[in-house]
């Protein structure tokens, strides 16, 4: 950890502090409290993954356009396809809430969204914002550890794209998208179809996506919005290396449809968006010790509603929403709950330097105690190049419709008397930007949670959830990124937690105790970029893990092509270089080396 620690502080310290002629502007979120804001005017920790950062990283998957940022773990089960979960600060997947443009993408039965069952390729994304910390105060339940928010292309101007990656283990990725403006009517549509042989036993993936966009311009500057997203997937289940399977499948149908009205209402914004989303799920396995064969639908109805104004020096956000989900189930059987919420968020700034923001929303749930879940923040400029931020909140996640109905077997059964588990951070941090390029960001945290919902044996014996653990997890991140000189851009982060399951006092060992993320770009040099980039993963120890620490670099180097009637972008890439042996998920090995290309038209 040593050797780590100095490779890092050597990469930062040999940066130079000559400056770049290149402009970075002040980048828009949404994502912190619903309405759009400059980054810097944020007292939250959010940082934003464009789509050039995107193409440059090589990323393939969302999955791996997200392992390299702070504070964040992706639970990663190995092949293309396989369960792809995220951790923030040390969180679990069904405590990090997952949105495309606004709406819930997280499984009502398991509370958590796996990555690779996103509903749209790579090339459609425009940006993804991470809101690090709860964030209950403005989205309710599942924002415990934090927020990612997947935010897809607008039909601003008429482009047309196709894209094709190949590489090891006859992995194949296409994608067509275009996108038409026509007077006020401007509309998306996206193709892709993924598939892989795996590298493991019963982990091929044959997996389509379909998706939908049209805008219509109204009078009085409002804007009408349908949007629909369909995913076909395939795919193997080999299991773990200890329990292996050799015919396990899984298929999922996922379809997800939204209208949102949106414009100017007197001195305020209204937005009016609903949401229909069908989850279908089915897993069989002939061979497992009990046949299996079970298939489980979610269907989830959803209705927002939000204005937000301006009073004074005050920005004042006032919304509710409505969700109903209902389950269809094999195992379960027929199960349905419906929550109701309220919320506000009031941004003031006292005077030119000092910001603050209170946030409040009320859970009302079908089945379980009403929620409230306050935060305040602050934000003080100490210098035009410098910024000092702190916040507390408190947040919660649901127990989840397999937590409360499990069907009873003489193993297992579910528990209809659970609460939420709760939540209370507090962070504070520090911005500063040496020019337009260099900048550094510091943040320290510590989040006590309690109600921890775990699955153990009872007093007769069977595996049921209780409300049984508290932990605490506090961490500090680190990140900069510096351009020394034209051409070279160093960028690198560093994340420590300190994670204890104080039922018990003892350490999380399935959290990441160190983790040091490191990238530098060079070019272009005659049209070509060329990207190292590798993360260090230090564990807790534990002796059934194989490793408890590992290493991996990645390599890409892309070109651009400019012909007469479309421009043509190429890239070639190394995915584990040094062919590292590893496992994210214990049990579940990482791929090998692998190398890629692709090919990205743009008419």
């Amino acid at each position: 950890m040593k050797r780590c620690f100095i490779v890092l502080c050597t990469l930062l310290l040999t940066a130079g502090q000559l400056w770049a002629e290149m402009a970075t502007l002040d980048p828009i979120v949404v994502t912190a409290n619903r309405t759009v804001q400059p980054l810097s005017e944020v007292p939250s920790s959010i940082s934003i993954i464009t789509e050039e950062d995107i193409i440059n990283s090589g990323s393939r998957t969302i999955a791996e356009a997200l392992q390299l940022q702070a504070g964040l773990h992706i639970i990663n089960n190995g092949p293309l396809g396989a369960v792809a979960s995220l951790s923030i600060r040390g969180s679990e997947a069904a405590q990090v809430l997952v949105l495309i443009d606004g709406v819930r993408l997280n499984s009502a039965q398991n509370g958590q969204f796996d990555l690779s069952d996103l509903p749209v390729a790579l090339e459609q994304i425009e940006r993804i914002e991470i809101l690090r910390g709860p964030a209950s105060s403005i989205y309710g339940a599942n924002a415990l550890g934090g927020v990612v928010q997947i935010i897809t292309k607008q039909a601003d101007q008429p482009l047309t794209t196709l894209s094709w990656k190949e590489s090891r283990w006859n992995t194949r990725q296409l994608s067509v998208t275009t996108a038409q403006k026509i007077g006020g009517l401007h509309f998306r549509l996206g193709v892709s179809d993924d598939s892989s042989d795996g590298f493991r036993v019963n982990s091929e993936l044959d997996q389509n996506r379909f998706d939908a966009s049209v805008g219509i311009d109204l009078p009085n500057n409002f804007a009408l919005n349908l949007s629909g997203y369909y995913l076909d997937k395939e795919t193997g289940i080999p299991g773990s290396t200890t329990f292996p399977s050799s015919s396990a499948q899984q298929t999922n149908k996922n379809s997800l449809t939204t209208i949102s009205l949106q414009g100017p209402l007197g001195n305020s914004n209204l937005k009016i968006q609903g949401n229909y989303q069908r989850q279908y799920n089915n897993y069989v396995d002939p061979d497992a010790w009990i046949p299996t064969d079970d298939t489980h639908i979610i269907k989830t109805r959803g209705l927002e509603i939000q204005d937000n104004f301006t009073l004074g020096s005050s920005t004042i956000l006032v919304g509710g929403e409505f969700r109903k989900d209902k389950l269809e189930s094999t195992t379960a059987g027929d199960q349905d709950q419906d929550q109701l919420a309220l919320f506000g968020d009031i941004s003031y700034r006292f005077t030119d330097t000092v910001k603050m923001n209170i946030g409040l929303r009320y859970d009302d749930h079908s089945d379980f105690d009403s929620q409230l879940s306050p935060k305040f923040g602050l934000l003080i400029n100490l210098s035009e190049k410098t910024n000092l931020r702190g916040s507390i909140a408190k947040a919660f996640r649901a127990p989840t419709l397999n937590d409360r109905y499990w069907p009873e077997t003489f193993f297992a059964k579910g528990n209809r008397q659970l609460e939420p588990e709760t939540a209370t951070e507090y962070e504070l941090a520090l911005d500063h930007n040496f020019n337009r390029t260099d900048r550094i960001s510091i943040s320290t945290f510590l989040r006590k949670v309690k109600d921890l919902i775990e699955w153990a044996p009872g007093a007769d014996g069977k595996w049921q959830p209780t409300n049984l653990n508290k932990a605490e997890i506090y961490g500090t991140e680190f990140s900069a990124t510096f351009v020394p000189v034209e051409f070279v851009t160093l960028n690198s982060n560093y994340t420590y937690l300190h994670a204890i399951n104080e039922t018990t006092d003892e350490f999380i060992d399935t959290k990441p105790r160190h983790r040091i993320n490191a990238s530098i770009d060079l070019g272009p040099w005659v049209k070509t970029k060329f990207r190292v980039q590798g993360n260090y993963v230090n564990y807790y120890k534990k002796p059934s893990r194989k490793t408890n620490s590992y290493t991996t670099v990645d390599l890409s180097l892309k070109r651009p092509f400019a012909f007469k009637y479309f421009d043509l972008e190429g890239s070639l890439g190394v995915k584990n270089l040094f062919d590292r042996d590893y496992e994210v998920n214990e049990g579940y090995p990482m791929p090998g080396r692998e190398i890629f290309a692709t090919l990205t038209a743009l008419f």
